[in-house]
């Protein structure tokens, strides 16, 4: 159980590293807004586990099926938006610094763990513990976001990790897509 955990937070946490990854990119070196979206992801992340195994407790699932119907769409629009920004930054002669405000950490932050709505469903349907599970899914999703920070700090050239982290999120935002529409064939 407890390999299952970490590797079920390790694959929550992917979206959000990714995030982070493109947020140190665009903020460069703001430990302070990093900390934020690492703080709101894992917390999110771990809510919408929680909140996915109650809905399933408590009402079988009848609503998730309407959350699935638009979530991935939702996804794909955010990250394509900061795969935009990154490729604008990387574009950009003036190179001027770009800017994302608390307010899009934190939608950012939810809509990287929509999808662990149905981790709480699995964690429901395999009996694992509830409270375990979110303390797993918190703390890998949280040092994972921080861990972000290390491109950084090991000197990687900013200007080829810009492209290389919009082709990412664009990969995420179409994987994301995809999945669904193949789950749902």
């Amino acid at each position: 159980m407890v390999i299952d955990l970490i590797i079920l937070s390790f694959s929550l946490g992917i979206d959000a590293f990714f995030v982070a990854l493109s947020i140190c990119l665009v903020l460069r070196n703001n430990i302070k807004k990093l900390i934020v979206f690492s703080s709101l992801a894992a917390f999110f992340q771990a809510l919408m586990s929680f909140v996915g195994y109650k809905i399933t407790y408590y009402l079988n699932s009848k609503y998730m099926k309407i959350i699935q119907e638009i979530d991935h769409y939702l996804i794909f629009l955010i990250f394509a938006f900061l795969a935009y920004k990154l490729f604008k930054e990387f574009l950009d002669k003036n190179n001027e610094k770009i800017n994302i405000s608390y307010f899009s950490l934190f939608v950012l932050s939810i809509v990287t763990s929509i999808d662990a709505l149905g981790a709480g469903i699995m964690i429901f349907s395999l009996s694992y513990n509830l409270y375990l599970s979110i303390i797993f899914i918190f703390s890998i999703t949280f040092a994972m976001c921080l861990s972000s920070n290390l491109f950084n700090k090991i000197g990687i050239n900013k200007r080829i990790l810009q492209p290389i982290g919009g082709f990412l999120l664009i990969f995420l935002a179409f994987k994301v897509v995809i999945i669904h529409i193949i789950y749902d064939i």
